[in-house]
């Protein structure tokens, strides 16, 4: 029986041993990196920061590449339907009128046609309309488009010139937008922090009590003893025996009680530093003596204190935003200016007349946007974002007015 009691005081000892030990600093480590909410605010961070990359982006040029094709089951007709018409029979119109005008001359005097320059000249003449209905034929046939099939592609490079302010207040607000969810970050960091601290202090006290609980305890059955001792020789009463047995039970009892407590807040503490919540760990708080001095005197500034607030600072980035967006409304005023430059081909072109080859043509040119008038949507617009810029001032002094009297509180 005593070997069992041995071993078993030994396997103790040993697992003791190897129980890992947490400092607050450890525990407040491990709460971080296992905070979900700390977790999301660091990748809202991120998100906030690609979007201020982004922005960046707008000061740069926009080159984007365009390729089309149409089909038509009809084609265009530069020339109408009488033009063609006319065109083709050109040759015709023209032997029948030079046949009407010799014979005109034959009949004004019969002795022509026996003329021998006469009879030559007929037979060039009849060739020259032959030609001339070639040439009419060939300009139908050049006028025909055959835009039944249509490719056309670009490529166009776009570069903004003046904007009035846009893209300089909306890489400003992204600046900010970053610079609050960086705050909203550390706020998470300390509201982890603090329940961590909670909760590490909570094991502490609880242990602590704990000890005090079983020193109790222990001394309650050493005075049971002795009054035991002392009924038996008669120096005390059955009733002190009775009054020292019912300390002994309310001793027992509170002795559970705070053991439960100690095993209920280790388990709150590994929720909250991410580790199983059956972990038996030790804190390296629980030795601590009676007595030791956790923190020191500081000396108090009020304005250091709300100055460095995360709320002042998060305000601060708010009413920046605010008075951006104003500006930017301002900027809707303002004409906007543009650079364009690109490629285009397309194929049939029109830079030999209609050809059916892939040709193209370089463009460069400026454009203007003038806003004239909206029936006052841009002036209220205007106004709404100057209400929202004063909505922020006045929370960030109404802000500063509250924690200054909460720091002088708490420093009193």
């Amino acid at each position: 029986m005593r070997f069992l009691i041995v071993s078993l005081s030994l396997l103790a000892s040993v697992a003791a041993q190897a129980q890992t030990v947490y400092t607050l600093d450890e525990c407040r480590q491990m709460a971080t990196s296992h905070n979900r909410s700390v977790q999301m605010a660091q990748e809202k961070v991120n998100v906030a920061s690609d979007l201020k990359k982004a922005a960046v982006t707008y000061y740069l040029p926009n080159i984007s590449a365009t390729g089309a094709y149409l089909w038509t089951d009809q084609q265009i007709q530069l020339l109408n339907e009488d033009q063609r018409n006319a065109l083709g029979s050109m040759g015709a119109a023209t032997q029948t009128a030079i046949s009407q005008g010799m014979q005109s001359l034959l009949s004004l005097n019969p002795a022509l046609a026996t003329n021998p320059l006469f009879a030559s000249v007929s037979p060039m003449l009849q060739s020259l309309s032959g030609n001339v209905g070639s040439v009419g034929q060939k300009v139908v046939d050049a006028f025909e488009t055959d835009t039944r099939n249509i490719f056309v592609g670009a490529v166009t490079l776009t570069q903004p010139i003046f904007t009035g302010g846009r893209i300089v207040e909306m890489n400003r607000m992204a600046k900010y937008a970053k610079e609050i969810e960086e705050i909203r970050l550390q706020n998470e960091k300390s509201s982890s922090t603090y329940s961590t601290d909670e909760a590490y202090w909570r094991v502490v006290s609880l242990v602590n009590k704990q000890k005090l609980a079983e020193a109790y305890l222990e001394l309650l059955n050493k005075l049971d003893s002795d009054v035991e001792k002392s009924i038996a020789i008669g120096v005390a009463t059955k009733a002190d025996g009775l009054t020292v047995k019912v300390k002994l039970n309310e001793a027992e009892m509170t002795k559970l009680q705070v053991e439960d407590g100690v095993r209920l807040s280790k388990k709150a503490l590994c929720q909250v530093i991410g580790l199983p919540l059956n972990t038996d760990i030790h804190l390296a708080d629980e030795d601590m003596k009676p007595g030791e001095k956790l923190a020191q005197d500081v000396t108090v500034d009020v304005q250091s204190g709300v100055d460095n607030r995360n709320e002042i600072r998060q305000l601060e980035a708010m009413l920046n935003m605010a008075e951006s967006n104003r500006r930017m409304h301002i900027a809707r005023f303002m004409p906007t200016i543009g650079l364009t430059a690109g490629y285009v081909i397309s194929n049939p072109n029109m830079l030999n007349g209609f050809e059916n080859k892939f040709r193209g043509f370089w463009e460069v040119g400026v454009g203007v946007h003038v806003p004239i008038t909206h029936f006052g949507e841009r002036i209220h617009m205007l106004n709404a974002a100057r209400n929202m810029r004063d909505i922020a001032r006045l929370q960030l002094e109404d802000a500063k007015e509250k924690v200054e009297l909460d720091i002088t509180q708490a420093s009193d």
